[in-house]
C-alpha cells in the first residue's frame, strides 16, 4: 500500500480496496505492508508490518519501545520534519474556519528529556506505559521523554515495587519533577508500605506520596512545604495539581499570553492551579478565575494568599454554569480548556459577553476549531503553535479572537 497523505494525528494515509486506511509510524511516499486492526463502513485502521520502500526522510527510532507503548508518534522522522507535519496538521484544521494566515511555530529546546511528569502503570514485569488506544501495559526500563534523574528514580521505584510485590495493589505511579523529585503511589485500597528504603535511594531532594482509592495524596517522606517561583509568582509544588509538562515551552506560552492580554478586567476560564491568573493579576485591575478541579482550586487559593494578591477572585465550579450565574463583564477572556474543548454553556456565555478579546489556549486543534466556529460573534485574528509535546502528535495552540463590531 502506498502512503499518499497524512491524517489529523500525523499518521500515514493510504487506501485498501478503495477505502481510506490510517497507518501510524509511516511517512508520505512509503510503500508498506499492513495488518488491519479495525475496519468499519468508512475507514480502516492498520499497523505497518513491513516498510517495503522507505522514505528518504525515515529515521531509526532511538527508543526500543517505540511503536509498542503509546508514548511517542514521530520518532521515525527528524524533529524538523515533525514540526513541519504539525504545521500542516494545524493549517488543515484552520482551513475549516477559513483562516489561511501564516502562523509562528515555537519549537522545544529539547526534543527528548523534556517532560517533567510521567504516569506509569503496573505490569508483571514492572512499571510501564499503556499502548495507544488500549489498556495493555508495556513494561519499560526507561523513557527518553524524561531526564536522567527521573529515569534513575524509575529504576529505584521498579525495584521497590517488585521487592514488596506491590503490583496487585497499585493503580499507577506518578513521577513529577520541578524544584524536587515527587513520587506519588496511587493504590486501589489501603495497604501498609514502608517507604524508608525508597526514600534513601531517591535522595534528600525527593518527596514520596501515597493515596488509596480516591483519597488525596498524603506525604510519606520529604519536606512538607516546598515553593517555587514562576513569572514572579510564588507557588506551592503540589503533586496532584496540573502543570504543563514542558517547562521551556510553558515559559514561552505564558509569556506570549501575557503579551497579548489587554484591558483592566480579565476572566481566566479553566484556570488550573492559579499561576496564570496570578501573573495576569499583576498587570490587570481585576481578575476572576474559574476552575472545576478541587486540588487546582485549593492551590490557586493558596497561591493568592501566599502572594498577597488582592485583585483576584478564584471561583470553584463548572465553567459554563459559573459563567451563567455571575453577572460580570470583562475586557478579555482567557480560556485553556481540556482536550474536549469548552462546554456548550461556556461557549454561549463567552459568545454573548461584552469582552473585546478572547485568548484561547488549546491542546486539541480539532476541538479548538470547533469552538472558534461556535464563537460566531468573534473573528480569529492570530494563531501560534507551541510544541509542548515533541515526538508525539500533540501540541498547544495559542489564538487571539476579537469581537465583531
Amino acid at each position: 500500500m502506498l502512503i499518499t497523505d497524512f491524517g489529523y494525528n500525523g499518521e500515514g494515509v493510504g487506501r485498501v480496496n478503495e477505502k481510506v486506511c490510517f497507518v501510524p509510524y509511516t511517512l508520505v511516499g512509503e510503500d508498506v505492508e499492513v495488518k488491519v486492526v479495525k475496519e468499519n463502513t468508512s475507514f480502516i485502521k492498520a499497523v505497518p508490518t513491513q516498510i517495503i520502500e522507505p522514505s528518504q526522510k525515515r529515521k531509526v527510532p532511538p527508543c526500543p519501545y517505540y511503536a509498542q507503548c503509546g508514548g511517542c508518534d514521530f520518532q521515525h522522522m527528524a524533529y524538523a520534519d515533525e514540526l513541519e507535519l504539525k504545521k500542516n496538521i494545524l493549517a488543515r484544521q484552520l482551513s475549516k474556519v477559513r483562516f489561511g494566515e501564516d502562523f509562528k511555530i515555537y519549537s522545544s529546546k529539547r526534543e527528548y528529556a523534556y517532560r517533567n511528569k510521567i504516569k506509569l502503570f503496573t505490569h508483571p514485569k514492572g512499571l510501564g506505559l499503556k499502548q495507544a488506544g488500549s489498556d495493555k501495559v508495556v513494561a519499560i526500563d526507561k523513557c527518553l521523554l524524561i531526564d536522567d534523574e527521573m529515569n534513575k528514580a524509575l529504576t529505584h521505584i521498579n525495584f521497590f515495587v517488585k521487592s514488596f510485590k506491590l503490583e496487585k495493589y497499585l493503580e499507577n505511579v506518578i513521577i513529577k519533577k520541578h524544584r524536587c523529585l515527587n513520587v506519588w503511589f496511587v493504590f486501589s485500597k489501603e495497604v501498609e508500605v514502608d517507604f524508608m528504603g525508597l526514600s534513601l535511594a531517591l535522595g534528600n531532594n525527593s518527596r514520596i506520596y501515597a493515596s488509596f482509592a480516591s483519597s488525596k495524596p498524603v506525604l510519606k517522606y520529604g519536606d512538607k512545604d516546598l515553593e517555587m517561583t514562576e513569572f514572579g509568582i510564588i507557588c506551592e509544588e503540589r503533586v496532584d495539581a496540573f502543570h504543563q509538562v514542558n517547562d521551556d515551552i510553558c515559559n514561552k506560552l505564558y509569556n506570549a499570553i501575557m503579551n497579548k492580554v489587554e484591558g483592566k478586567k480579565m476572566l481566566n476560564a479553566y484556570s488550573g492551579a492559579g499561576l496564570l491568573s496570578g501573573a495576569i493579576a499583576k498587570q490587570a485591575k481585576q481578575v476572576v478565575a474559574i476552575e472545576l478541579g478541587e486540588a487546582e482550586h485549593e492551590s490557586a487559593e493558596k497561591l493568592k494568599a501566599r502572594n498577597g494578591i488582592k485583585n483576584l477572585q478564584n471561583l470553584h465550579g463548572d465553567c459554563g454554569m459559573v459563567l451563567n450565574e455571575i453577572n460580570e463583564t470583562f475586557d478579555c477572556v482567557v480560556v485553556d480548556p481540556p482536550r474536549s474543548g469548552c462546554d456548550k454553556l461556556a461557549i454561549e456565555a463567552i459568545n454573548a459577553s461584552e469582552a473585546k478579546q478572547i485568548i484561547y489556549v488549546s491542546c486539541n486543534p480539532a476541538s479548538f476549531v470547533r469552538d472558534v466556529a461556535r464563537l460566531s460573534n468573534y473573528k480569529l485574528k492570530t494563531v501560534e503553535l507551541f510544541d509542548m509535546f515533541p515526538r508525539t502528535a500533540n501540541f498547544e495552540v495559542l489564538a487571539s479572537l476579537e469581537k465583531i463590531l
